[in-house]
Order: C-alpha cells, then structure tokens, then sequence
C-alpha cells in the first residue's frame, strides 16, 4: 500500500517483516542485524481507498491496522475517501528515524487527531534489546465518539 499507484521496488529483509520501501538506517541495524536486506523485488503498489472501493468491506465500521516499516504516512496518504468509514485504526509509529525519510511518532500523531481520532493504547512494539531504548510503539485510535464495542 502507498500513496500511488505504480510498480514499486519493496527492499527484502533477512527476517522479512522489516521489509520496507524505505532504506533501513543504522539505528535499526545496530538494533536488529538479521533485518539486514538480503535482495529486492518489484511489488505492484496500491492505494488503500483504491483497494476498499473494489472490495466488499462494507463502508461502516472499519478498523485499519498499518505496519509498514516507514511507510505509514504514505498509506494514510492514499486511504482517502476510505477514511470517514474508518472507527478505529492500529498503527506501528516510529520514537526514532529507522527507514530514511519516515513519518515520526508526533506526525503521525497529529495527522490522526487531525482526522478526529483519539489516542486509546500505547504499547512497545520494538526496542533495542542491549539498551532497552524504544523505538517504536503500536499505537490505537478510535474516532472520536466512538468506542471499541
């Protein structure tokens, strides 16, 4: 998922879930260095709006979880009409910079209060195992007025 629509190249990790578009900063290496990329493949990207408008989600109710190794903002940027059906969302958010270029914990804050979400639950999600330092957190929302029922 991203912003765009277009053949993209994913760079492939040892441990293939940090996989990511992005390059993987030496912060993260230090932290984990079986991620390391071992190669590269051409994935087809597409917009999460342009994915739910072909499906048959239904259009109430949706809970949106987001992993995606630096690339969140990105896929928030391309959720689009989708997001007014969106209750509740999951994302993974960065404490410190470990893909170039990716959207901060602060950002990704603001953008989801911005879209009337409220921060419900905090939990690490990714820490330096020698320092114990957190660099990411799995974040919960929930649009404001709603609960989790």
């Amino acid at each position: 998922m991203g912003d765009r629509e277009e053949l993209a190249t994913l760079n492939v990790a040892g441990n293939l879930q940090s996989s990511s578009f992005r390059e993987m900063l030496p912060a993260h290496l230090d932290a984990a260095p079986h991620t390391r990329y071992v190669g590269r493949e051409q994935v087809q990207m597409r917009r999460l709006d342009s994915v739910w408008r072909s499906s048959d989600w239904g259009s109430e109710r949706l809970f949106l979880k987001i992993d995606a190794q630096g690339y969140e903002r990105e896929i928030l940027d391309g959720a689009g009409e989708m997001v007014p059906a969106v209750i509740g969302a999951q994302l993974e958010m960065q404490l410190v910079e470990l893909y170039s270029g990716e959207a901060l914990f602060a950002e990704l804050l603001e953008r989801m209060s911005v879209w009337g979400f409220t921060l419900m639950n905090i939990h690490p999600a990714f820490d330096h195992r020698r320092t114990g330092q957190v660099f990411s957190v799995d974040v919960v929302f929930y649009r404001s007025g709603n609960s989790a029922e």
